[in-house]
């Protein structure tokens, strides 16, 4: 074992559409790359959404490579990655615009985000908010077009879906692309989110740490 100690609270995620490994159980052994420490004082069910939640927020943020200062749009802001991308982009000086359910307005403004609900035209709630609109959007609720409108010209985009031939083994893809509607085309590409363990997984413990043991507090 490499970097851990007997008994140390650890976090991880299984790869688990190649291996199989499911993690309800009581035990499971895991490659230590797939693995992190585990925050101090946050309860174990809220510190396992770190590397499947977390990360894919992470990534997602890191893809979109935004500017202190600019906007971000989240579908899907009250779920699982969405929550954890508007408290990273909170983080990183972004302006956070959160497009979700009524019930999870309150939530989302504590969290320092702009509620926008969700509606039948959610370009046009964002873009009411933001008229410019957004630098950036991740579609964590994968609306897809009909919530594009709501990005700037130039600006870019993430949205978090299932592969269709990964679907039933749940791979969770980023697919995202710079936005100019001059020729209305985007440029897009794919990354897996079930493959970043590693590295990544030492740095996401790093550097969602802090804000996790701030939430406890």
């Amino acid at each position: 074992m490499s970097g851990f100690t007997i008994g140390q609270a650890v976090v991880g995620m299984s790869n688990w559409p190649e291996t199989k490994a499911g993690t309800q159980v009581e035990f499971i052994s895991l490659p230590a790359a797939q693995l992190a420490s585990a925050p101090t004082k946050v309860p174990a069910a809220t510190a396992a959404t770190l590397p499947l939640n977390a990360l894919t927020a992470l990534q997602a943020l890191d893809i979109l490579g935004l500017a202190e200062g600019d906007t971000l749009a989240v579908t899907g802001a009250g779920g699982g990655v969405g929550g954890f991308a508007v408290e990273l982009a909170r983080g990183r000086g972004l302006e956070a615009v959160g497009l979700a359910s009524a019930q999870d307005g309150e939530f989302l403004t504590r969290l320092g985000a702009t509620f926008v609900p969700r509606s039948e035209d959610p370009a046009a709630a964002l873009r009411k908010v933001v008229p410019g609109g957004v630098d950036g959007l991740l579609d964590c609720a994968a609306i897809g077009d009909p919530v594009m409108a709501a990005v700037r010209d130039s600006g870019a985009s993430a949205a978090v879906s299932l592969s269709a031939e990964h679907r039933q083994g749940g791979y969770v893809h980023l697919t995202w692309g710079i936005h100019d509607r001059s020729p209305s085309e985007a440029w897009h590409f794919e990354a897996t989110t079930m493959h970043a363990a590693g590295e990544e997984m030492r740095n996401l413990a790093t550097e969602i740490h802090a804000f996790l043991t701030s939430v406890a507090q």
